[in-house]
């Protein structure tokens, strides 16, 4: 919950993105099958775009290890909450039940508690550092993916373009040839 409401702009954004990005390529990679099927020859671009869909199902398991990272980091979280619960009940117990006994304890009782804040302002600031640490990596790796498929972009729309004349001379070719019958 804390890590999903972190992270939250950041996977909305991937998600969309690479929601419209697998279904172009599912498309894509459908009409390639199907080429592959009537035995036709696979052109550069097509390949390229067989290595996107397994570029797609590598992130997919990426993102899923993730998700499964942070349901985990998440539980922890949860389960030191009630750690936490449960050990200010049971010192809220001990401290009433010392308190009725000796005012000398109550001074003990005190310095346990110092040290125990203590405690968890280092547990705190350990949980802060590991937050900061684990948001930093996120943002790597989400600027690393998003420079990876801009790169890919800008590749791809040299073969497009020259896909596009390919076509063009083929059909002037045809042209030609029907023509001259």
């Amino acid at each position: 919950m804390l890590l999903d409401s972190i992270c939250g702009r950041y996977y909305m954004a991937v998600e969309v993105s690479l929601a419209v990005f697998e279904k172009v390529v599912d498309e894509a990679v459908k009409r390639i099958g199907e080429k592959i099927a009537r035995g036709k020859k696979l052109s550069d671009t097509e390949v390229i775009i067989l290595l996107l869909s397994f570029m797609n199902k590598r992130i997919d398991d990426l993102r899923s290890d993730m998700d499964a990272r942070f349901q985990l980091v998440e539980k922890r979280i949860e389960d030191i909450n009630k750690r936490i619960d449960e050990l200010t009940i049971s010192f809220n117990k001990r401290f009433e039940d010392i308190n009725k006994r000796i005012n000398d304890v109550n001074k003990r009782i005190d310095n346990l508690r110092l040290d125990m804040n203590s405690r968890f302002e280092d547990l705190r600031s350990y949980i802060d550092k590991r937050y900061d640490d684990l948001r930093s990596y996120v943002d790597r790796r989400f600027d690393s993916i998003e420079s990876r498929m801009e790169k890919m972009e800008s590749r791809m729309e040299p073969l497009e373009n020259e896909l596009s004349s390919l076509k063009t001379e083929i059909i002037r070719f045809l042209g030609k040839k029907l023509a001259t019958r």
